[in-house]
C-alpha cells in the first residue's frame, strides 16, 4: 500500500514538473506562430507600437582622453649665464628662428667681432693655412655667440615663460615652453575588448567639457602597438587628429570621442527592444489588422538602441517594442530563484 502511494505521489510530482516546464516554455519561448489571445493582449499592453523606418545606422565606440598640440617642446640655453632679456610674452605667436630670449653676452659679442676681423684680414695677405685657422676661430666664436640666444625651432605659440630677466640659468634650466597648435590631437584609451573595431582613418566626433555644445570632426591617426593596464582592465592608446581647429581649444582639455566603427545608410530599422531571439532565430511582433503576428527577421548592424532589418519587414510596418521599464521588470522576474526552470529572456 505504501509503495503504491509513493508511486502515485511520484507520478503526480512528475506531472507538476511537466506542467510547470510547459508553462515556462510558453511564457518565455512562446511559439513564433502565436498571434492572438491573452498572450498578444499582454504584450500589446506592455509594449509601444512603432513604425518600421529607414534611417542611417551608426555604431560608435566612445572613449575619453585629453587634447594635445601637434608639438610641444621645452627650450633651454646651450650655455649658462644671466638672462639679459626676454623678448616674448606668454600666448604670443612666434616664427621659426625668432629670438625669444638672450643671455648677457658682451664677452661673446666682442670675441665674435675680433674673430671676424682677424679672418677678413687673413684673407687679404695671409697664407692659406692661416686663413683656414682664422676661419675656424671665427666659426667657433659665432657658435659661442649663438649659444647665448634662444631661438624658436619652428612656428608656434609661447605657452610658458619659466624665467625672468636677471635670473641665473644653466643648460638644464627650462626657459620657454613652445607649442605648435597648427594641428591638434586627442588621445583616448580604448578598452581591449573594443580595439578590434578601431582602424586608421575612421571618422570620429569629439566634444570637450569646456565647450559641450561644440562638436569637432576628427579621424583616427594612430593606434598604439601595445595595451597597458588601466585599473582592473587593459586599454590601447589611440590618437585622433582634429579636422577642424579652434583658437578656444587649450591643450589639456578633457575630451570625449565617439569613433564610428560601422555605418549603414538608409537602413530599414526597428528598436532593439522589438526583437526577441528564440532558438537562435530573431522574431518581431508585427501588428496587422488588430492582431499580432510573430515574424522571423534577419538582423544586420545593431547598436545599443536600434537594429538593422535585412529581411522579414517592410517600411511602414507596425511592430511592438517592449517598454524599457517593462523589459527591466521582466528581466528581474526571470532571474528570480522561483522563476519556472530559470528560462532566460531575450
Amino acid at each position: 500500500m505504501n509503495r503504491a502511494v509513493k508511486l502515485w505521489g511520484g507520478i503526480a510530482l512528475l506531472g507538476v514538473v511537466v506542467v510547470l516546464g510547459f508553462y515556462g516554455y510558453q511564457r518565455f519561448f512562446a511559439a513564433p506562430a502565436q498571434s492572438s489571445g491573452a498572450r498578444s493582449t499582454d504584450r500589446a499592453r506592455d509594449s509601444n507600437t512603432v513604425t518600421v523606418t529607414k534611417k542611417d545606422i551608426v555604431r560608435t565606440v566612445a572613449a575619453f582622453g585629453e587634447l594635445l598640440p601637434k608639438e610641444e617642446i621645452v627650450l633651454r640655453f646651450k650655455t649658462g649665464g644671466i638672462v639679459h632679456e626676454i623678448l616674448v610674452h606668454e600666448g604670443e605667436r612666434v616664427h621659426k628662428d625668432q629670438v625669444l630670449a638672450r643671455l648677457s653676452n658682451a664677452q661673446q659679442e666682442l670675441k665674435l667681432l675680433q674673430a671676424k676681423n682677424a679672418y677678413e684680414a687673413a684673407k687679404i695677405s695671409a697664407p692659406p693655412s692661416e686663413v683656414q685657422l682664422r676661419e675656424l676661430e671665427y666659426k667657433i666664436a659665432q657658435e659661442e655667440y649663438e649659444y647665448t640666444l634662444l631661438k624658436a625651432p619652428w612656428d608656434g605659440e609661447v605657452m610658458v615663460l619659466h624665467v625672468q630677466q636677471g635670473d641665473s640659468v644653466t643648460t638644464t634650466t627650462d626657459i620657454v615652453t613652445l607649442l605648435n597648435r597648427d594641428e591638434m590631437f586627442v588621445t583616448v584609451d580604448i578598452d581591449e575588448v573594443d580595439i578590434r573595431e578601431i582602424a586608421l582613418g575612421q571618422r570620429a566626433r569629439v566634444t570637450f567639457e569646456a565647450y559641450p555644445d561644440l562638436k569637432f570632426p576628427a579621424e583616427v591617426s594612430s593606434i598604439d602597438y601595445r595595451a597597458v593596464a588601466k585599473g582592473s582592465t587593459k586599454a590601447v592608446s589611440v590618437t585622433l587628429k582634429l579636422l577642424q581647429n579652434d583658437p578656444r581649444l587649450k591643450p589639456g582639455f578633457s575630451a570625449k570621442a565617439e569613433i564610428v566603427v560601422a555605418e549603414v545608410k538608409d537602413a530599414l530599422q526597428v528598436p532593439l527592444s522589438a526583437i526577441r531571439t528564440v532558438g537562435g532565430k530573431s522574431f518581431v511582433a508585427v501588428v496587422r489588422g488588430g492582431a499580432i503576428e510573430q515574424v522571423e527577421v534577419q538582423v544586420g548592424l545593431t547598436t545599443t538602441e536600434v537594429a538593422q532589418i535585412l529581411s522579414g519587414l517592410h517600411e511602414g510596418d507596425r511592430v511592438l517594442a517592449v517598454n524599457a521599464t517593462t523589459r527591466q521588470s521582466q528581466t528581474q522576474q526571470r532571474n528570480l530563484p522561483g522563476a519556472p526552470f530559470g528560462f532566460p529572456g531575450r
